[in-house]
């Protein structure tokens, strides 16, 4: 089944590594990278004492770099499941 790049670029946006797995390509690393982003955004809702998810919380991970560095890191893995799922 052929997955449509656009699909697998949304999929690894929200998720990384699930648009590797859909493309079926760098097996290993997509399932490394997936598990890592579950394990993170578990460990991100955790916390009881705070209301508010991290990129709210002004004592935690919220300073406008931070912030860019993640984006540009999602934006990063979705150009490439893109041009992997063109091939």
């Amino acid at each position: 089944m052929k997955v449509h790049p656009i699909v697998a670029v949304l999929a690894n946006f929200f998720f990384l590594g699930l648009g590797y797995i859909l493309i079926r390509k760098r097996v290993v690393f997509s399932w490394l990278l997936f598990a890592s982003t579950i394990a993170t955004y578990i460990w991100m809702y955790q916390n009881p004492m705070t209301p508010t998810p991290w990129l709210w919380d002004p004592t935690q991970f919220t300073s406008a770099v931070g912030i860019l560095a993640f984006l540009l890191m999602q934006a990063a893995f979705a150009y490439d499941v893109y041009t992997l799922a063109k091939e």
